[in-house]
């Protein structure tokens, strides 16, 4: 139960993944984006993990993270934080191309 006057706060989990340009410099780019500003408390971050891509034309491996937080943000709000840290990674990366590569994006996975 909480204080009255306080907001119940919850876990959320984001999956990071990059596989154009620096890939390592646009997962922590991303890391950045997602902590700045309030909302997102008591963040952890994975290990990063190569992995490789599953189906579509051939394209470089993946790094890929996931980030842990409790926040009192609606869900809405920490799926504008992750869109607005793919858009701050994105600008150090290379566009998203037609060969299926991506540059970095968050997902919102709970």
């Amino acid at each position: 139960m909480t204080e009255p006057g306080m907001t119940q706060s919850s876990r959320v989990v984001l999956a990071l993944g990059s596989n154009l340009g620096d890939r390592l410099a646009n997962l922590q780019a991303a890391v950045d984006a997602l902590g700045a500003g309030s909302g997102l408390d008591e963040v952890m971050v994975s290990p990063v993990y190569q992995t490789a891509p599953v189906g579509g034309p051939p394209q470089p491996d993946y790094l890929n993270a996931v980030l842990v937080a409790a926040t009192s943000l609606p869900p809405r709000a920490v799926l504008d934080r992750g869109r607005a840290a793919e858009a701050v990674a994105r600008c150090q990366s290379l566009p998203t191309n037609s060969s299926g590569s991506s540059s970095p994006r968050s997902d919102l996975m709970a």
